[in-house]
Parts: structure tokens; C-alpha cells; sequence
């Protein structure tokens, strides 16, 4: 092609013994992958070819870092065609500049306990950008999840480059696989430990934000009460049901997220993390509600007859109750029904009485 650069133009005018490597620089559309600057450097071993080897791959780091930005750690094998390494660059990402940093490796290795190791670590390097990139604030969550899995990969080609070698025995092989492994699983967990626990707290904010929109619904469903439906519903008895409904609903995604329960798809965007949080106190005040009206018309055994004080408390109660776990609302509709009113368990009808359910709970 005339005109198109040449090694010369690269810093090399001695015959051209490894054009495989110039050929992604002197092709004007070519990427220079992270795989064809580990074998540059592998074939700067060899005596023959290691000034051509150097020059190549100093022209190749130099267009590499200018596709991905500045290269932050690297580490690479010596006896086998392997490394890794991190890059850092500031890219445009819905109209505003966002940090990427990104884990590149290669292993060419026949150990398939490593090679698994080498995609498992890519993978979770995508999750962490995934979890972290083009969000505000989270460069610094992102950087230690990259580094980690970069320590996990450095493990991985030191185990792979020791067994190319050679003259390793069982032990010796068993002990290399199982740090490398072991590395891993760690960085692994501190990785997800990090992106759940992120993509928790962006879930509690929905939470909140949908617990007030609910509680300002409420109250015009009060007002309306108040206004049309007074003659059929205790109207703050109502609105006391579903105001605790959705205040459970919030407390259980708190006692989830304090135990670990909750484990969160990070794949999904913010804004439909965030909208899925704020459902659950819409949820928790309509259970709210309907245990209020199963409550008032005798479904759950308390009847209509009590005072207003105590129906504002028992509809909080089984709002709160009805909101925080649906799978036991009705059971502690009852209960609250039976001790409100004072009705005695009949062990006929009850095969569940207090004492034998607080055994098993």
C-alpha cells in the first residue's frame, strides 16, 4: 500500500525476521491486542531476533497505550507466551468523561485448571466494570477490585510459567494449582463482596425514595377516604395499615441487606435497580391494605368491634407485619387478632399454638 508506514518508520531497518508483529503497526486499521505485546516480549529471549524483538515491541506498547491508555502494572512469562496487565484511561460515556480501567492477559498454556483460572479472572474483571464504570464516585471501588484480580492473574501466569519450565514434581505441581486457585477465590470474593454490596445500597436508595412517594400516595388515599369511603373504612386505620405496610416492606430490605440475603443482578442498569427498589414499599402497602380489610371484615378472627386507638394499632401492626414478610403475614394476622381480642387458640382448630411455633422459629 503506498504510503503506508514501514518497521523503518518504527525504529527498524535491519531485515524483517518477525513480520507477524509489524503487521499490526504498519496496517493504518490494525489493533494492536495485549497477546501480540507478550510475544514481542517473549522474543526478545532470543538472541537472533531481540533487537528486531525490542524495537517492535516498543512501537507496539506505544500505539497499545494509545487504544487503551496508560498500562498501570504488567507482568509477563518467561517461559511460555503469557501476561497480564491493567490499563487506565478517561473515555466518553453518556456525555460525560468516565475512567475504564481494564484487565488484558493472555496464557498459552495446556493446563486446563489455569486456563480456567485465566477466563474466570477476564470475567470477573468485566463484572467489576460493569458494576463500577460510568457511575459516579466509584473509581476508587474499581481500581482495588482491578488490582485484586490483577494479583489473582500475576498467580495464575507464575503458576503456568514455573510448570513450563519443567522439572516440577507432583507436590510441587499439586501446591502451584491450589495457590492459584486459592488466590482466585479470594479476589473473588472481595470482588462480589464489593459489587453487592454497591449495588445494595443504589437497591435501599429506590427503597427510599419509593417508601416517601408511597406515604404521599397514602395520604391522598386517606383524604379520599376520609371523604367518600367513611361510612365502610376506618379511615386511620387505613391509612395506618398501608403507611406500615410500605415501612415493613423498607425494613425488610434493610434486614436483607444487614444478613447478606440479598444478592442483586449488577448487570441491570441504575435507574431500573433503583425503580425495582422503590416497588417493594408499593408492595409492602398494598399487603398493608389488604390485611387491613381481611382484618375488618373478620377474615383473620379479630372482628370490627374494637376502639379506634386499638384498631389504629393493630392495622400498624399487621401492616408492618403484612409489608415486612408476605410468607408469614396471615400467621401473625391471626395472632395479633386473637391477642387484641382475646380469643383463646381452641387446640382443635389451632395445630400450631404459640409455644410450639416459637420452638420452631
Amino acid at each position: 500500500m503506498s504510503g503506508a508506514p514501514t518497521p523503518a518508520d518504527f525504529g527498524w531497518s535491519g531485515p524483517v525476521l518477525l513480520p507477524d508483529l509489524w503487521d499490526q503497526l504498519t496496517e493504518p486499521d490494525a489493533i494492536v491486542t495485549f497477546s501480540a505485546l507478550a510475544y514481542a516480549r517473549m522474543r526478545t529471549q532470543e538472541a537472533a531476533v531481540r533487537g528486531e524483538a525490542r524495537a517492535a515491541e516498543a512501537a507496539l506498547r506505544r500505539k497499545f497505550i494509545e487504544q487503551e491508555g496508560p498500562i498501570q502494572n504488567a507482568s509477563y512469562g518467561r517461559n511460555l507466551l503469557g501476561g497480564c496487565a491493567v490499563t487506565e484511561r478517561t473515555q466518553r460515556i453518556g456525555g460525560r468523561d468516565v475512567t475504564v480501567r481494564r484487565l488484558h492477559s493472555v496464557l498459552n498454556t495446556d493446563v486446563p485448571v489455569l486456563v480456567e483460572l485465566e477466563a474466570k479472572c477476564a470475567a470477573l474483571a468485566d463484572d467489576a466494570i460493569t458494576a463500577f464504570c460510568a457511575r459516579s464516585g466509584l473509581e476508587r471501588q474499581m481500581r482495588t477490585s482491578t488490582d485484586q484480580i490483577y494479583s489473582a492473574m500475576t498467580r495464575v501466569l507464575r503458576a503456568a510459567d514455573e510448570l513450563a519450565a519443567g522439572a516440577v514434581d507432583g507436590a510441587r505441581r499439586k501446591d502451584l494449582l491450589a495457590m492459584a486457585t486459592n488466590e482466585y477465590a479470594h479476589a473473588r470474593r472481595q470482588v462480589n463482596a464489593a459489587i453487592q454490596r454497591q449495588s445494595r445500597l443504589t437497591y435501599f436508595e429506590g427503597a427510599l425514595w419509593g417508601s416517601l412517594g408511597t406515604i404521599a400516595l397514602c395520604a391522598l388515599l386517606g383524604a379520599a377516604s376520609a371523604q367518600w369511603w367513611s361510612s365502610a373504612v376506618r379511615t386511620p386505620a387505613f391509612v395506618a395499615a398501608i403507611v406500615f405496610g410500605a415501612l415493613g416492606a423498607v425494613a425488610s430490605v434493610s434486614q436483607r441487606i444487614s444478613t447478606g440475603r440479598l444478592v442483586l443482578d449488577f448487570t441491570v442498569p441504575r435507574w431500573q435497580m433503583i425503580t425495582l427498589g422503590a416497588l417493594r414499599p408499593v408492595i409492602g402497602a398494598v399487603f398493608g391494605a389488604v390485611a387491613h380489610f381481611g382484618l375488618a371484615g373478620g377474615v383473620f378472627s379479630a372482628g370490627g368491634g374494637a376502639d379506634e386507638a386499638a384498631a389504629v394499632g393493630l392495622s400498624a401492626v399487621i401492616g408492618f407485619a403484612a409489608g415486612f414478610t408476605e410468607r408469614l403475614a396471615t400467621d401473625m394476622i391471626e395472632r395479633a387478632g386473637r391477642v387484641a381480642f382475646g380469643d383463646t387458640p381452641d387446640p382443635a382448630t389451632d395445630p400450631d399454638p404459640p409455644a410450639r411455633s416459637a420452638r420452631q422459629r
